[in-house]
């Protein structure tokens, strides 16, 4: 077996492992045993968020937003014709 089947197989190995034991199990349970200290933040990083604005949710209500344009009945009249080059 070459140095570089070893590598391939290795490297393969790797990510599998990362994949399966690190990001599937032992980083759940690391979140979930940190509870709320999971998500700190430094100060810098707080303020970067409040000013862009990321959120999970909208800031208001889906019924305040602005209405969307009703669609037409005849989708044929809305629509402009297309001519022939």
């Amino acid at each position: 077996m070459s140095f570089v089947q070893m590598f391939g197989i290795g490297a393969g190995l790797a990510v599998l492992l990362d994949a399966t034991l690190i990001r599937g199990v032992l980083m759940p349970v690391g979140m979930r045993m940190l509870g709320r200290h999971a998500w700190w933040a430094p100060t810098p990083m707080r303020r970067l968020h409040r000013r862009v604005g990321l959120r999970e949710t909208p800031d208001t209500p889906a019924h305040e937003t602005q209405p969307r344009r009703p669609l037409p009945e005849n989708p044929q009249k809305a629509t402009p014709a297309l001519r022939p080059l």
